[in-house]
């Protein structure tokens, strides 16, 4: 694995840490005067995932009905799509924004 340190925005460090805790990865954490520093042993690719979901989480933060939000990769992994559904106690979900062309696009087909 990749046991790096990673710079996590204030505004991020909440739902980066939500994910983290939801889904069981260990990491550890120091507080920097403008942002977090965030030390886990995961792939970069597994950090990016990490992070989409915590935008979802941030992006579901603002809905009153607390509706899940999924990214484009775990709307197309039905394994993950089918454990957070299960998790959230709901089949409905929203389309994370950044994603939403792009999810369309290949529904639309």
């Amino acid at each position: 694995m990749d046991n790096r340190t990673r710079k996590v925005s204030s505004a991020m460090e909440p739902y980066i840490k939500f994910v983290l805790e939801r889904d069981g990865i260990p990491y550890q954490m120091e507080k920097r005067p403008d942002f977090w520093l965030f030390q886990m042993d995961i792939s970069n690719r597994r950090f990016t995932e990490v992070l989409e979901d915590a935008l979802c989480e941030k992006q579901r933060s603002k809905y009153i009905s607390r509706i899940p939000v999924y990214s484009f990769r775990t709307l197309m992994d039905r394994d993950k799509l089918e454990r957070l559904m299960a998790l959230n106690q709901r089949r409905g979900y929203h389309v994370l924004k950044q994603d939403e062309a792009k999810y369309f696009a290949a529904v639309d087909r």
